[in-house]
């Protein structure tokens, strides 16, 4: 069956409209399984093409807010046992530096500006 892309719906269809110009089957099955890869199209002159999705800074910001909660949540589901450890006295010295380790990674996390993703330099986790 033919494919038809039209630029003013940006998308594709089987009936022909004025603007829309005609897509190879081929061509059209590797537009939709590179959108489902998460590639974006557009309409690049009047023809289908293929992008990155632009991403807003207001996007971009959640994203980093995510990264950080959930890098805060994993430092501190880490530290749980050891914490345990130090108020029962039953903590070793080796343990206690890997605590301190994430104690300072935590505060790294914690100083993070998200509404300013570009900025981000993202501290590197303990290793334990």
């Amino acid at each position: 069956m033919t494919k038809y892309y039209s630029p003013s719906m940006n998308g594709f269809t089987e009936v022909k409209h004025d603007d829309s110009v005609e897509i190879e089957h081929e061509e059209w099955l590797y537009l939709l399984e590179q959108n489902h890869s998460g590639k974006e199209i557009y309409n690049n002159n009047g023809k289908p093409g293929l992008r990155d999705p632009i991403i807003t800074k207001e996007q971009q910001s959640e994203m980093a807010k995510n990264k950080k909660e959930s890098l805060l949540s994993d430092a501190m589901s880490k530290m749980y046992f050891l914490q345990t450890k130090l108020l029962l006295g039953r903590i070793s010295t080796d343990e206690k530096e890997v605590l301190n380790q994430w104690v300072d990674y935590i505060e790294k996390l914690e100083s993070i500006d998200d509404s300013k993703p570009e900025k981000i330099t993202w501290p590197e986790a303990p290793v334990t």
